[in-house]
């Protein structure tokens, strides 16, 4: 952790009020979006200190070329709307306590001050209540970059709208999948996407979500080689109890009963247009914890960039969630896709798309502690 700049003294309470945001945030979404916000910390002689987790030198937004300033800017708007989709979603369900600590975030960002590091960008100055424009600046003739600022343009406001027409015209053409869902040709199904930028969907909760299904499917650019992948996950349940639901250990789950997570059925020639299929029994998603799916390459293909496989979550009244396993690279056969969350009752679908040696692996990297067993293989 680095400390990117230091401002004014503060007391502790003021600091954990930053500590508190700042909370809310981590509770739900990782990192990518977590560090938009630098973090507040109170130095020895009392000052209040921003400090970012990001590598690399701090540069403020306007010292930048203008096409990496529009990419840092692309991406604040995007992690915003990310959390203000969040802000909303807590007020539907009754948390107005969080939802408008986030709903106070977004207010302010506009007038942060920003600083692109290794070409991300961290904000420094929020939670601070917004000091009234000096009148000197307002006799200026010109619009000016105010430093360490957004654009201002206090006097031309056209150009103002013109800059920020342009950055949510870039907004909408990279989220409009998500934030206005579309009819899609194949079968009129709408589909939400969860990438880098997108990381996340929470769902309302809900008391019975039905049969969710899990499809793992892939293509085949060699007709001789057949490629057979494999759908799995880890299980947790509220009581704690951990289990594995994956064909290589002859573990095939169990829809009805515990672990309410079972295989339908193992593709092992790769020429089923429907691949593979993992069902959770969402009329029990109150007894479950967590869902962690992975998938792993059993034969035929020495990367996941060769089988262009996909991740679709069925779940019934909401749009099909994907994720695409486009990453990773030779020897690293087992992919970590996404996780189901239970948050108070609801489903929070997380992309995670990271790669291991082995299933082993995955359990030492997320902490489940599973007891692991020699096999032979499917047979």
């Amino acid at each position: 952790m680095q400390r990117i700049i230091s401002d004014f003294p503060i007391d502790e309470n003021a600091l954990e009020n930053y500590e508190q945001s700042l909370a809310v945030l981590c509770r739900y979404f990782p990192p990518l979006i977590t560090s938009l916000f630098a973090t507040a910390r109170r130095s020895r002689d009392g000052n209040l200190e921003w400090w970012s987790e990001r590598e690399g030198q701090p540069i403020l937004l306007n010292a930048l070329p203008a096409t990496e300033q529009a990419m840092l800017q692309e991406k604040c708007l995007l992690r915003q709307e990310a959390i203000r989709q969040l802000a909303e979603e807590l007020a539907r369900r009754g948390e107005p306590v969080p939802a408008e600590r986030l709903h106070n975030l977004l207010k302010q960002t506009p007038q942060l001050t920003c600083y692109g590091i290794n070409g991300e960008p961290v904000l420094v100055h929020w939670g601070i209540p917004q000091q009234p424009a000096d009148p000197i600046l307002l006799e200026e003739p010109t619009p000016r970059l105010h430093k360490g600022h957004w654009i201002t343009a206090r006097h031309h406001g056209c150009l103002a709208a013109i800059l920020l027409a342009l950055l949510l015209g870039i907004l909408l053409l990279r989220c409009w999948p998500t934030l206005f869902p579309v009819d899609l040709p194949s079968g009129g199904k709408r589909l939400t996407e969860l990438t880098k930028e997108q990381p996340n969907v929470s769902l309302v909760k809900q008391h019975d979500y039905g049969r969710i299904r899990v499809n793992l499917n892939w293509t085949n650019p060699n007709p001789d080689n057949a490629i057979d992948l494999d759908v799995a996950a880890f299980v947790r349940l509220k009581n704690q109890k951990k289990t594995g639901v994956e064909a290589l250990s002859r573990l095939f789950g169990d829809y009805d009963n515990v672990p309410y997570v079972a295989l339908e059925g193992d593709d092992r020639s790769g020429d089923n247009s429907h691949g593979e299929w993992l069902l959770i029994n969402g009329s029990h998603w109150q007894q479950l914890d967590e869902v962690l799916i992975y998938a792993f390459i059993y034969s035929g293909a020495s990367n996941w960039q060769n089988t262009q496989a996909t991740i679709t979550i069925h779940i019934p009244g909401q749009p099909p969630i994907t994720t695409r396993l486009t990453e990773g690279g030779e020897n690293m056969p087992v992919s970590v896709i996404a996780r189901l969350i239970n948050v108070d009752g609801a489903i929070k679908v997380e992309r995670i798309n990271q790669y291991f040696d082995d299933r082993e692996s995955i359990d030492k990297a997320f902490g489940w502690g599973l007891e692991w067993h020699s096999t032979k293989g499917k047979g």
